[in-house]
């Protein structure tokens, strides 16, 4: 194989033949003659392909180009996406326990106004507060189970929806479907009782709509630190009045957090989406 790397003004500063390795942390690159360059994976920001060509843009702005891999192209990029995938999804996680291991399917997703913005093969995992997608050609997806409004499941193939008007299809997922429903639909239970027997404990009198509408809406893997203080200084107040207003502003507190999460998420996309153009 052959690389080429340049600067962060895209100056060619090496290049020529070399051998590649990969292993769980790096990609590194042993030139003829030259000085081992090791880059780290999480350090790379992408993986680009084109013309049997990989392009890897690093975060410090320089960009390794790997050519002339052959027939081991493929599988070179195979172990390069994977094992970058595992690091994103280690980051994310913070080895969090995974309830259902990798179940080889297809997916699709689409965007709010429906229009189509990734697919193809992978592997999906069934995390404490989250599923995770794992393309076989692109970056890792993290789904938590807090944004997820609807599930369904129909002709072997299971449809998400999130707040944020995303949908997800998984399908062609084989033997492993109806064990993959099941421990889905098993920590979608797990996350409703817990919520109901929190608020149960903090509120023994709360009627059954109001703990039905607030458990929904807390409904979450993990909170993030901020939205559990927020919550906690909410209900600290809500001990001070009476029991139908405190059930009240319980509800609206949680419906406000959720909509300005979601305006968040929306304004997010459009700033980067700028910055991109």
């Amino acid at each position: 194989m052959s690389y080429a790397l340049l600067d962060e003004n895209g100056k060619q500063v090496a290049t020529g033949d070399c051998k590649g390795t990969i292993n769980k942390e790096y990609v590194t690159i042993y030139p003829k003659f030259g000085s081992i360059l090791p880059f780290h994976l999480r350090d790379i920001n992408e993986i680009e392909t084109e013309d049997y060509r990989i392009t890897l843009p690093i975060f410090s702005n320089e960009k390794l180009i790997l050519f002339n891999l052959g027939h081991c192209f493929e599988d070179f990029l195979r172990v390069l996406t994977d094992l970058r995938n595992e690091v994103i999804i280690k980051d994310l996680l913070m080895d969090e326990t995974a309830r259902k291991s990798g179940v080889n399917m297809e997916f699709i997703c689409y965007d709010e106004k429906e229009n189509e913005k990734q697919k193809g093969e992978g592997k999906i995992r069934l995390y404490e507060t989250g599923l995770v997608i794992i393309p076989q050609k692109g970056e890792v997806l993290r789904v938590p189970y807090s944004d997820i409004v609807n599930v369904s499941n129909e002709n072997y193939s299971v449809k998400i929806g999130t707040e944020l008007g995303e949908q997800y299809l998984f399908q062609k997922m084989g033997s492993e479907f109806d064990s993959f429903v099941k421990e889905f639909s098993d920590i979608y239970d797990e996350l409703q009782t817990k919520a109901v027997s929190l608020l149960k404990a903090l509120f023994p009198a709360i009627d059954s709509v109001s703990l039905r509408r607030v458990a929904a809406i807390m409904r979450e893997g993990r909170q993030t630190r901020r939205h559990r203080n927020y919550q906690s200084k909410i209900m600290a107040r809500a001990g001070e009045e009476n029991s139908h207003c405190r059930f009240e502003r319980i509800i609206h507190f949680f419906e406000r957090t959720r909509s300005a999460r979601k305006n968040s998420h929306r304004l997010q996309a459009r700033f980067n989406g700028r910055l991109d153009g």
